[in-house]
């Protein structure tokens, strides 16, 4: 006998207690004991400064990464790091450029 599941739109051939993955093959649903279940995080450890802090102190984006997350702090320092390298130089590339155009013309 085979069972329709109504919300995913799946026939499962295992019954009603069971499950289709994403890949298609039937699981059984496993329960945890509230012991071994995770519990939620409250600290990261940031990959940069190795200092562990609270969730506060890292971006949302961050948290999500686990064990590549950066803090705040370390992230600001690279922006920064950033825009002084990005920042334009005045080597005079500009006027041979400009020179070069006028000649086209």
């Amino acid at each position: 006998m085979s069972y329709y599941n109504n919300a995913n739109r799946t026939y499962s051939a295992q019954g009603a207690n069971s499950y289709v993955a994403k890949n298609g093959k039937v699981k059984k649903p496993q329960l945890t004991c509230k012991k071994c279940t995770a519990s939620q995080q409250t600290e990261l450890t940031c990959m940069i400064c190795t200092k562990t802090m609270p969730l506060s102190k890292f971006a949302k984006a961050q948290r999500k990464n686990g064990e590549r997350a950066r803090c705040m702090t370390c992230l600001k320092k690279k922006e920064e790091e950033e825009i002084e390298d990005s920042e334009e130089d005045d080597d005079g590339d500009e006027l041979v450029y400009n020179d070069t155009i006028q000649e086209l013309y």
